[in-house]
């Protein structure tokens, strides 16, 4: 049985071009285009159900980075701060933070660590449902070929019953 970690696939990822990263413990990258592709790879021979919420969304700049940083349509800001203030400390972040400053605060945490597992766990109780991106099975890759640049929590949201 997997772990509540490995089910929450605790990561906040920006996507890039064919990005193919190993999400078990989480990670984050630099963002590469415009237009892009996530892919989790899991070879574990069950079928799972993986889900995408955009957390900051933006545009690349021309050194490759995310930059017009907004709230993506995963999470509202209010609920950004509070789980971020959840896992780093309250008052981290005020209820005025900027994208920018929670973007900043985010960058803090390494995405092996267990303040990445508790941010998933945390960022998971505000998603909003509505606004999933499902990522698409074939082989051992779970895909999604239109997504647009930033940041992402991916949850595997596998019924652990089925």
């Amino acid at each position: 049985m997997k772990t509540n970690k490995r089910r929450l696939l605790a990561a906040l990822t920006a996507t890039t071009l064919a990005l193919t990263p190993c999400f078990a413990d989480g990670m984050m990258n630099a963002v590469a285009a415009d237009s892009t592709t996530l892919t989790v790879t899991d070879s574990d021979g069950v079928t799972h159900d993986y889900n995408a919420y955009q957390i900051i969304k933006g545009t690349t700049g021309t050194d490759g980075k995310l930059q017009s940083l907004a709230i993506g349509n995963g999470i509202t800001q209010d609920n950004l701060i509070t789980a971020v203030n959840a896992v780093l400390g309250s008052g981290t972040l005020g209820s005025s933070a900027s994208v920018d400053d929670i973007a900043v605060k985010l960058a803090t945490i390494e995405s092996d660590s267990e303040d990445a597992n508790k941010l998933a766990k945390e960022l998971a109780k505000y998603k909003v449902t509505a606004n999933a991106f499902d990522l698409k099975k074939s082989g051992d890759n779970y895909t999604n070929t239109s997504l647009t640049n930033g940041w992402y929590l991916i949850l595997d949201e596998t019924d652990p019953l089925a």
